[in-house]
């Protein structure tokens, strides 16, 4: 049995609260791997267990028995994670065990490298004062800084010094860049492996720093995801749960954690919007690359880059090629919160700066040896955005500073000219929203956290080596301790609109579901959760929600066609009728209404109803090939063989398909035209016989029934799949 497969086989036997056999197990994985600590203390825990067992059978009463009992189990998963984690960090060549490795190597502490980050900033803040354009102090500090991220992110248990670093942070004894770097890397840390003293800091730190918004913002974002990977061992942690358990009595707490949630589960829209972009937007553009390098080739370097807002030969290339309405989309989109940058800048990470996974969570900074060298135009432009917190993410400033550096004179001048007028909206749409919060500091920095994370799990080299808390939908009912808050009506309506609005029905679903308990009596909750189930496809489920809402309040034309639709998905035609019958009374010439029911007059074999569905349908668009088509047919079976034939010919021949001439040969063939049937069938089999073949065949039936012999059928088939052979 491989070790992820034993530690995994442990992991479910914990869960299960098999500890007796999970100990076996872990005694055998400890052996292997060769952790002499991790054994002695297995043997200790298994002592300590088989007196728990040996007390409990003898009917000794305990009153920490329960508390031992959670002790022990937390113990063992940590035990568990920290052999795999040495068994791991010996060969493979994960990212994790590749830091761990060379952590161990230089035998750095995360003492001493504070310390000396300490010391290196003192000597960049002299230097600043001197030599403000030599980038070696910076350099300096910012490989040391790198250096702690590393192992704070492959450490494990260090409480004290995990202590060490929240008090650094809180009482301010560094800068900001070690502030976010070391919470980040415990973040980072601990979604690799959980480990209790590091999330116990991280509570620390969210709140301890309610007055410092970046760190606070962080620190929530942290625990979140974090609850949400290991739901089971925050839940079993009884200090940890209490703890959580007080923030529910916070209006405060209350309000972030919402928040956080919100922001999180709108990463989904981030994903939208990167697929609308590379598979509508790009392909397009790439489409008019001609006519746009042609505008590109017209200008010249002194020309007034904003002689070229509002040119409207561009508007005109835009709004032919439909690219106009989508550009419109995303920009709607992203007023509403969507993120656009993460396709911008997703090109921008292939710098060097971006191998480090500490790089990916580096506040910007013009003292930053990367930009110390840019132009006053450059730092001018980065400084505009650093201002407007919130816009652009730390790692996407820094793409932006190392993408001009390589840019030519020419393309940096026209950045610069379009620049302001971009910035001045963005900054407009920041504004608007910052005016709707309570708290808008403490929001604009949750932002930033999540597309720093974002980034690094979807755009890091090494990102097959981390599991991505952001490709499944966030469980925020489930999270230890803050689920029932979280669970509050206004968070679900908050959530289940998000998801309803932009089409994630099956996120919806189980929201509304909740909803519809607590609101029995709200007819709005039961049409959403009746399109939730329709639009997954569950059409009985549907139906019972929508008569839910039917049964509350007089339904609507909305209501109504939603019932009559899954009605006639359940095959429940008769009901379906009816409910299509109260449309029709309302809209007498609506043809999309008569050819519905005309479809479900065919599928109950009414054929006179279906006829005169159709006919009115034809009648109100004589030249709609759909009523065109479906007359041709429910003439034939109405056995006026001359009218199907005149229907059919009467589709252009454009819009002949396959089966339309297989159709008509039926009509021709019923109707004693044999030359005629043939010619059509002929005509129907040229593109795929197979298919015309089959479908052939499954008339059989119809034909038979109309009176055609069968032998007749069979061997008009034969002498079409000779005619086909011959060709």
């Amino acid at each position: 049995m491989t070790f992820d497969i034993t530690y995994a086989k442990i992991k479910e036997l914990l869960d299960a609260r098999h500890i007796a056999e999970a100990i076996t197990l872990l005694e055998e994985m400890a052996a292997e791997a060769g952790a002499t600590k991790e054994s002695d203390h297995i043997a200790l825990l298994k002592e300590t267990y088989g007196y728990m067992t040996h007390y409990l059978t003898q009917g000794f009463p305990d009153q920490g028995r329960a508390g031992m009992h959670r002790k022990i189990l937390e113990e063992l998963r940590s035990i568990a994670s920290a052999v795999r984690r040495l068994q791991r960090s010996k060969s493979d060549s994960d990212y994790y065990s590749s830091e761990l490795r060379l952590v161990n190597l230089r035998k750095e502490s995360i003492r001493s490298l504070s310390a000396a980050y300490l010391s290196a900033l003192s000597e960049f803040t002299l230097a600043e004062e001197i030599a403000p354009d030599d980038p070696e102090p910076a350099r300096k500090r910012e490989e040391i800084l790198e250096r702690l991220f590393s192992v704070i992110f492959t450490s494990m248990g260090d409480r004290e010094d995990y202590q060490y670093i929240a008090d650094c942070i809180l009482e301010q004894r560094m800068d900001p860049d070690f502030d976010m770097q070391t919470l980040s890397a415990m973040i980072l840390g601990l979604l690799c492996y959980y480990d209790p003293a590091k999330f116990h800091v991280l509570l620390d730190l969210y709140e301890g720093a309610a007055d410092r918004p970046a760190i606070a913002a962080r620190a929530l974002l942290g625990i979140v995801l974090v609850m949400s990977r290991y739901p089971r061992r925050v839940g079993d942690d009884t200090e940890v749960t209490l703890r959580l358990s007080l923030w529910n009595d916070s209006l405060d707490h209350y309000r972030n954690m919402r928040e956080a949630i919100r922001t999180i589960i709108g990463t989904r829209d981030t994903d939208r919007v990167t697929a609308k972009m590379k598979d509508e937007v790009i392909p397009e553009l790439m489409k008019l690359r001609p006519d746009i390098m042609r505008k590109i080739g017209e200008i010249t370097p002194d020309m007034d880059p904003a002689s070229l807002e509002d040119n409207p030969e561009w508007e005109e290339i835009l709004s032919k090629s439909g690219l106009a309405k989508k550009m419109q989309e995303l920009s709607d989109m992203q007023s509403e919160g969507a993120d656009l940058m993460m396709v911008t800048f997703s090109n921008l990470k292939q710098f060097p700066f971006f191998r480090s996974a500490s790089s990916w969570f580096l506040p910007f900074s013009m003292r930053n040896s990367n930009v110390l060298n840019m132009n006053a135009d450059m730092r001018g432009m980065l400084g505009k955005l650093v201002e407007m917190r919130g816009i652009v993410c730390d790692s996407d400033l820094y793409s932006l500073a190392l993408a001009l550096n390589q840019m030519p004179e020419a393309q940096r001048r026209l950045m610069k000219g379009q620049f302001a007028e971009q910035i001045s909206q963005l900054d407009e749409d920041l504004k608007e929203k910052s005016l709707k919060s309570s708290t808008p500091e403490f929001d604009t920095e949750l932002v930033k956290a999540v597309r720093d994370f974002y980034r690094f799990f979807k755009l890091f080299k090494n990102q097959q080596d981390f599991r991505d808390p952001f490709r499944e939908p966030l469980d925020f009912m489930g999270l230890p301790g803050v689920g029932e808050m979280m669970g509050e009506d206004e968070v679900l309506l908050v959530i289940g609109e998000f998801y309803f609005k932009r089409g994630y029905y099956r996120e919806a679903l189980p929201i509304f579901n909740k909803l519809s308990e607590k609101s029995p009596e709200d007819p709005t909750v039961w049409e959403k959760l009746g399109f939730c189930y329709q639009r997954l496809r569950d059409y009985r489920g549907a139906f019972k929600a929508y008569s839910k809402a039917e049964l509350l309040h007089q339904p609507g034309k909305w209501l109504t066609g939603k019932l009559a639709f899954v009605c006639r998905q359940l095959q429940d035609y008769p009901r379906a009728l009816e409910y299509y019958s109260r449309l029709l009374k309302d809209d007498p010439e609506n043809v999309n209404l008569l050819m519905n029911m005309g479809r479900i007059n065919l599928e109950m074999e009414n054929i006179p109803e279906a006829l005169a569905n159709y006919y009115h349908a034809n009648y109100l668009r004589p030249d709609d090939v759909k009523t065109i088509r479906a007359l041709g047919w429910l003439e034939l079976l109405n056995r006026n063989y001359g009218k199907s034939v005149e229907f059919y010919s009467r589709i252009p021949e454009n819009e002949m398909t396959s089966a339309d001439m297989l159709n008509r040969g039926h009509a021709l063939m019923l109707g004693g035209d044999y030359q005629g049937a043939f010619k059509y069938y002929r005509l129907s089999a040229q593109k795929d016989f197979r298919t015309f073949e089959s479908a052939f065949e499954f008339d059989y039936e119809t034909l038979t029934r109309l009176g055609l012999d069968i032998r007749d059928a069979q061997i008009m088939l034969d002498a079409v799949r000779i005619d086909a052979n011959k060709n």
